[in-house]
Parts: structure tokens; C-alpha cells; sequence
């Protein structure tokens, strides 16, 4: 699962930061699409079963538990903040 997510950050990192300097896009932006990146690329992975993934979203979701460990969010109060901040 470590694999499968260094995989997909890279190619999400990589398609985020040509955006971001293509359409100079602010922070804030960077961020919501990174993530979203993250998700599509995982879900590639999925699709194209290079990588055996159980399901996207709960292997997107398990790579920040340990943010939603370290902090007093919830696991949905965490999510929601991400996709709050995303349509902000």
C-alpha cells in the first residue's frame, strides 16, 4: 500500500505542480487539486490493477490517519475540512 501511494503522489505531484506553474494558481487551489490528483491516480491504479488496491478512497483516507491521529479532528471532520478548503 506504501508503494502504491508513492506512486500515485509522485504522478498527482507531478501533474499538480505543472499546473500550478501553468495556471499559476494560488495555494489554496494547489492543494484541493493535489488532492484530487491523488485520488484520480489512485483510482488508476486501482483500475489498471498494477498495484493491488482494495479501494481508492480508504487507501487515500488511511494515508492521513496518522494526521487524524496527531490532531482532535475526526476522520469525517478531516475530510470535510479538506473538501471545505477545496471549494473555498
Amino acid at each position: 500500500m506504501n508503494q502504491a501511494f508513492s506512486i500515485s503522489f509522485c504522478i498527482a505531484e507531478l501533474i499538480s505542480h505543472t499546473l500550478f506553474q501553468a495556471l499559476h494558481l494560488d495555494i489554496q487551489a494547489y492543494k484541493a487539486f493535489l488532492l484530487t490528483s491523488i485520488i484520480f491516480a489512485h483510482t488508476l491504479l486501482y483500475l489498471f490493477h498494477h498495484i493491488t488496491i482494495v479501494n481508492p478512497v480508504s487507501v487515500f483516507t488511511h494515508t492521513h490517519l496518522s494526521l487524524i491521529q496527531k490532531s482532535k479532528f475526526t476522520k469525517s471532520q478531516f475530510l470535510n475540512l479538506i473538501f471545505l478548503e477545496a471549494v473555498q
